[in-house]
């Protein structure tokens, strides 16, 4: 398994829908997001996927919608909802 991949992926169970996702009008009780903006592309059954790091591009993103984040010791990007 991919090390650098985020493999939690929260709470989903307050007020979820049957797909298991939470209705729109649940979002407004998001504190933070914590993100790893990595894309991967997969090269083939044996090739290693190339990985792609959008973390510049999301932090200038932020900075210019003026959006409160956080880069923890890890570097995830932590975007907060409210703090």
């Amino acid at each position: 398994m991919d090390t650098e991949s985020v493999r939690y992926f929260g709470d989903w169970s307050l007020g979820a829908e049957p797909s298991g996702l939470p209705e729109l009008t649940d979002f407004y009780l998001i504190q933070f997001i914590k993100i790893k903006p990595l894309f991967s592309i997969n090269n083939g059954m044996y090739a290693k996927a190339e990985k792609i790091d959008l973390s510049d591009t999301l932090i200038q993103e932020l900075n210019i919608k003026n959006i409160p984040f956080e880069i923890d010791n890890f570097k995830n990007i932590i975007i907060f909802g409210y703090k």
